[in-house]
């Protein structure tokens, strides 16, 4: 049942009283003073580079890192650049095969007679990002860390059954959350210790990680009963006399992070709820504020191989309710067998993505997640093993500042895409998809979202084909879970070069868009493969709005580049379609562009998008869009 605009608080406050979003900000950290504080076995100078750190012979068990102080950051909770800059745009230009294309879904597309006919001025708006003054999360942080390995026996088990894994904490008297990572398998052993890099980063800045060993998994104990005994015992609730105190005892805030990484992404997918309610009787429910996926595993895993099996296990507990926050990160070339995301025939493809495009699924306005996902074009020797990457434990760091610590500084590396220093090198190879907690959607084709006005999607009389509603799941190199607009644009033919070639989301009435509104956004992507006769290449649009202004997206953020044609490549069908390449970004283009001035209302009839621009170069090309909305 879709609710009605007035039922929900977010709307009521923000267009009636015209308040703009309340961020949540969290005050100085408390401290406290561990009874039995974790010895320091030595101290020395550690350097951070871009390589994967792991342990050697000749490095301590215990380790203490100095860095010179980074400028305090509280100050700048308040305060951030609006969008996002970006890298050097690279563009890919190899020929591709031609394709079929087939549409079984109806044309839900209402053209315009030549004579009804409105372009949007080309008066053009030049947008320019704030500088970065503050923390870069790609560099480590200010906090000095510790490192020691952890065991203990669990509760619920004989006592044959050993737990444990890796700690890396912030200094001793400090109280923060936990991290917990369920790690991949083979990666190396044990695999608790190939976290280093990523453990030590996030200590830096405050919180506390324990990597999980998953040996006791093989010594009988249930994979659910092994997230729920670590937490207990990492919190100090577990009393056995056989059990070490825990060193995190009066160390720990009541929240919590899961990361999972391959196959122990899968963990996490499964166990997530565990946090918040434990099956346990024992073990105390905390607070599960983000769940992060690295590359989580799905098949050939039993009773998770398929769609279904996934659904059935998604659906046994409350995502949208379960965690706060979720961030997805997963690189391009990744052939991992259980994790590439090879697609069945009428079922999404099992990937990061798909979960990504789960969370926030409901009848609801405003989703109660606030959700990221990165996806990464990197050529390591083992794209699979991207966990301690720069770009992992940037985003990482970033993610969980703003969404755990509440430092809404580190917003503009999320939401506004800004680039960290750190990844400048990437350049635009990096795709971002954003959706926020509150959110007003004015089309969104999984539910026929019409809102605060109803609304039509509407084309120019030649050179756009569309079809809504199209499902991606059909489409053999999409990644995601979703139903899109589908877009086809030829300006080939004389008569679509007689005017502008565009769409058009037209309103039933005016919308009016107060100044608590900050920013419209979308999803779209380039499809693939190209289009008979179409060059591959970066492609720009020019968005409108009725009231004569518009922007180009190259202006804030990147052309929508071409996909890029190995992504996700099936190592058994290198160069098919099977690869899936078809990934969208979110866009985020302030509505300041839009307006008269900073705290002016806005107002407009409709939303226009336009491709026939000099800048492209092009003629044909499709593209997948969704998931237009306002942010406060």
């Amino acid at each position: 049942m879709i609710r009605k605009p007035s039922d929900s608080p977010f709307f009521r406050r923000l267009f009636s009283d015209g308040l703009a979003r309340a961020d949540r900000e969290t005050g100085p950290m408390q401290s406290a003073t561990h009874p039995n504080p974790v010895p320091c076995v030595t101290t020395a100078t550690y350097q951070d580079t871009d390589e994967t750190h792991l342990p050697s012979a000749s490095m301590p068990a215990s380790l203490t890192r100095q860095e010179p102080a980074l400028p305090n950051f509280d100050w700048m909770q308040n305060g951030r650049p609006d969008v996002a800059t970006s890298g050097p745009l690279m563009n890919v230009s190899s020929a591709r095969s031609t394709a079929t294309y087939r549409h079984d879904h109806p044309l839900l597309i209402r053209r315009i007679s030549r004579g009804s006919h409105s372009s949007a001025s080309k008066a053009e708006s030049s947008y320019h990002p704030t500088q970065i003054i503050g923390p870069d999360p790609g560099e480590l942080g200010q906090l000095p860390f510790s490192e020691q390995s952890f065991a203990f026996r669990p509760q619920s088990s004989p006592l044959l059954v050993k737990c444990g894994g890796q700690l890396y904490t912030s200094p001793q008297n400090s109280f923060g959350p936990l991290v917990l990572i369920h790690t991949a398998d083979g990666i190396g052993f044990p695999a608790s210790l190939q976290y280093q890099s990523l453990g030590r980063h996030l200590a830096s800045y405050g919180f506390h990680v324990a990597v999980i060993s998953k040996s006791a998994l093989s010594q009988g104990l249930a994979e659910a009963s092994l997230l729920q005994e670590t937490v207990h015992y990492l919190y100090g609730d577990n009393t056995s006399p056989f059990n070490l105190p825990s060193p995190l005892k009066g160390r720990l805030s009541n929240d919590v992070v899961l990361i999972g990484h391959s196959a122990g992404g899968r963990l996490a997918i499964q166990g997530f709820n565990l946090i918040k309610n434990p099956s346990l009787p024992f073990v105390t429910p905390r607070k599960l504020r983000s769940l992060v996926l690295y590359a989580p595993a799905f098949s050939p895993i039993p009773h998770f191989s398929t769609f279904s099996e996934f659904m059935k296990s998604w659906n046994a507990h409350s995502p949208d309710s379960d965690v706060d926050s979720f961030l997805g990160i997963h690189v391009v070339q990744d052939r991992d067998p259980h994790a590439y995301g090879k697609k069945q025939t009428g079922e999404p493809m099992m990937s990061t993505f798909l979960v990504y495009d789960m969370f926030g699924r409901n009848d609801q306005w405003v989703t109660g997640v606030e959700k990221d996902m990165v996806f990464v074009q990197w050529m390591g020797a083992k794209p699979h093993a991207f966990q301690n990457e720069l770009f992992t434990r940037a985003y990482t760091t970033a993610f969980l500042l703003k969404n755990v610590l509440g430092q809404t500084y580190f917003e503009q590396f999320l939401k506004n895409q800004v680039r960290p220093p750190s990844l400048l090198k990437f350049g635009d190879n990096i795709w971002q998809q954003h959706d926020e907690r509150q959110r007003i959607i004015v089309l969104d084709f999984d539910h026929d979202y019409n809102f605060p006005v109803t609304s039509t999607i509407e084309t120019s009389p030649h050179g756009i084909a569309a079809f809504a509603k199209y499902e991606s799941k059909w489409d053999s190199t999409s990644p995601h879970f979703s139903k899109v607009l589908k877009l086809f644009w030829d300006r080939t033919t004389m008569t679509s070069q007689a005017g502008d070639n565009w769409l058009r989301i037209k309103f039933s009435s005016a919308l009016s868009l107060p100044a608590s509104l900050k920013y419209f956004t979308f999803r779209i992507g380039q499809g693939f493969p190209a289009m008979l006769g179409q060059v591959p290449m970066a492609l720009d649009v020019r968005v409108a709005f009725s009231n004569g202004k518009s922007v180009l997206l190259s202006q804030v953020s990147t052309k929508v580049r071409y996909p890029i044609e190995f992504s996700f490549e099936d190592p058994e069908v290198e160069g098919t379609a099977i690869g899936t390449k078809s990934a969208m970004r979110t866009y985020v283009i302030p509505l300041s562009l839009f307006r008269a001035g900073l705290q002016t209302p806005l107002s407009t009839d409709w939303i226009q998008f336009t491709l026939s621009l000099p800048a492209n170069g092009n003629n044909k090309a499709s593209f997948n869009m969704d998931s237009f909305a306002f942010w406060a």
